[in-house]
């Protein structure tokens, strides 16, 4: 029987740990005692090999009953306060929670889970199902991996949500959207329409701080998130946050079987949902380096992705209502999108920290002399004779 860890490298756990000392807290002897008394006694072994992602180390475990769960475990990072732990993974929790039930995606079941790190494991953990796959190569032109990846897009910007936020489990045990929390456990939101959301990004990203650092640049961040109105009073469909073939399972036969890592999950606006994945995104600070063959393929990656939209809105009924009449296949490619994923990637892409914001600057001025409004912009405080 096919197990997670059959794709997983990793073996030296002293290794890692040096190189990644977030992670020296972290009792791996506790992970099967934990587990064991979740499961009414019943032992279980860690398996010798793990994998890890920037913020989590991901173990798996063997009952004797043959049951195999993962456990993935969170760093251990001074500026993340409790509240913040506390807050995200309650709402990673809801939000996949809602998923399984909203939708068809294949997303892993979470068995139990604990925020602080005051526990027997020393770190915020939680216990999931194991779903078994490995990731495919971001550069592959297979229809059928295609359309499985557009589909899960379409049934994600077709939930219906009043709101944008972070999702949470009410107090009668349904669903609600609630606020966004940082590592220092400020909150801010939930939004009511698109335009304070694309507002509130750009402004976080923009602040003194920041690490943008171009001021020109912020600026049309700031000017393009007021023009970002398709759909902005909803509903709100849901967005993954890091959808990229490194957290797309798939079988030996290319069959999808889970989607993972849905610690950004939020509800967003219909041009967030409309966004390209990860394995196909321009990084538009890096668009004129790009070596022979770069951006084609990634363009011709991108005609692949809107037929799998195409064939998924087809396969589902879609109508052209949600989007102010207008289909997510419509949309996916246009500038507004381009725009509202520039300005969602901001804090996570260190690419942008130096971009000029050229192509925000097109999306508001068209054709007009982008040098002269830089120009006028640093010598007067203001973009003039531009429209």
């Amino acid at each position: 029987m096919s197990k997670p860890s059959d794709f997983w490298s990793n073996t030296d756990w002293n290794g890692f740990v040096q190189e990644w000392p977030r992670f020296a807290k972290v009792n791996r002897d506790q992970i099967p005692r934990v587990a064991s008394k979740l499961r009414s006694g019943i032992p279980c072994e860690l398996n010798g090999r793990f994998t890890s992602g920037a913020f989590h180390a991901v173990f798996e475990l063997t009952f004797d009953d043959n049951v195999v769960w993962i456990c993935r475990v969170r760093h251990n990072d001074p500026e993340e306060r409790s509240e913040y732990l506390k807050m995200s993974m309650e709402s990673t929790v809801a939000g996949i929670q809602y998923v399984r039930q909203h939708t068809s995606i294949p997303v892993p079941e979470v068995y139990s889970f604990d925020s602080q790190s005051s526990n027997e494991i020393g770190a915020s953990y939680m216990f999931m199902e194991a779903i078994v796959g490995g990731e495919r190569d971001h550069r592959t032109t297979d229809d059928m991996i295609y359309d499985q990846i557009a589909d899960v897009a379409v049934q994600m910007s077709q939930v219906k949500l009043p709101k944008i936020g972070r999702i949470y489990i009410s107090a009668d045990g349904g669903f609600e959207i609630g606020p966004f929390v940082e590592h220092d456990g400020t909150t801010s939101g939930p939004y009511d329409t698109s335009v304070e959301y694309f507002r509130y990004l750009a402004e976080k990203y923009t602040k003194p701080g920041s690490g943008l650092d171009d001021q020109f640049a912020c600026h049309l961040y700031r000017l393009a998130a007021n023009k970002l109105t398709l759909g902005n009073n909803g509903p709100f469909g849901i967005y993954h946050g890091d959808y990229g073939t490194h957290n797309i399972l798939f079988d030996e036969k290319g069959i999808m079987t889970g989607v993972v890592d849905w610690d950004s999950i939020q509800s967003a606006p219909p041009l967030e949902c409309c966004i390209w994945p990860a394995l196909v995104q321009i990084r538009w600070p890096g668009v004129t380096r790009y070596g022979p063959g770069i951006l084609e393929g990634i363009l011709e990656r991108q005609k692949l992705y809107l037929k799998g939209v195409r064939r998924a809105e087809e396969k589902w009924g879609i109508e052209n209502t949600r989007i102010d009449g207008q289909l997510m296949s419509s949309v996916v490619a246009s500038d507004e999108a381009i725009v509202a994923q520039i300005i969602r990637i901001l804090g996570s892409d260190p690419s942008y920290k130096k971009y000029n914001g050229k192509r925000v600057f097109e999306f508001l001025y068209g054709d007009e002399d982008y040098e002269l409004a830089r120009d006028n912009f640093f010598r007067e405080g203001s973009i003039t004779g531009q429209m």
